[in-house]
Formats: C-alpha cells, structure tokens, sequence
C-alpha cells in the first residue's frame, strides 16, 4: 500500500522535472533547441534522482547526504521556476517540499 507521503513524494517530483524542463525549454531560440534543452534538463535530473534516491538505487544513500541531495535536487527546480518567472510556484514547491521533508523526518523517521 502507498503511503499519503510517498504519493506526494512522487507528485512533487514529477513537478520538479517539469520545472526544470519548463526553465530549459525557455533557453532554447527555437522550438527544437528548446525541446532538446528540456530532455537534456530532464536527463540531468533523473540521473541525479535515479543514482542517488530512487526506491531501487544502485548507490543509495541515507541520513544527512539523502537529505542534502534532496534538498539541492528540489531547490534546482525551485530556482528554475523563479528564473522562469513564476516564483509564486516555486515558492509553493519549496514550502511543500520543506514541509513533506519535515513530516517524513519527525513522523516516518526517513
């Protein structure tokens, strides 16, 4: 069974892939260095997220270095909302992201 938080977990990251694609699409002068851009910001982000903090990571990390990772992985989709001009969301992500780190710290104690 999924747990509220995991499902939640799972929502905020695929709203911060769509952040940072959003954010890399917008460098793009055109349509097809826009897209290329995104897949490449996406790449990036997977990469980092499936190495590292993935449920079946082939280097998974716990404690203070998960949290950290996972801190610099949300707050680079954070930045790339607030540099793609809508700050009020990535404020709202960072404010649920900090509040579901906290919720899984102090009640699930991971």
């Amino acid at each position: 069974m999924i747990r509220p938080g995991e499902a939640l977990m799972f929502v905020l990251e695929l709203a911060a892939y769509f952040a940072v694609a959003w954010w890399a699409f917008q460098l793009g002068d055109s349509t097809l260095t826009g897209a290329l851009f995104a897949l490449a910001a996406i790449a990036v982000m997977g990469l980092v997220w499936g190495l590292f903090c993935a449920p079946q990571a082939p280097y998974p990390i716990y404690g203070t270095p998960r949290i950290v990772v996972e801190l610099a992985w949300f707050g680079a989709a954070v930045l790339a909302l607030v540099l793609s001009g809508l700050w009020w969301i990535g404020a709202l992500l960072a404010v649920v992201v900090i509040g579901l780190m906290v919720y899984r710290l102090r009640v699930v104690g991971r």
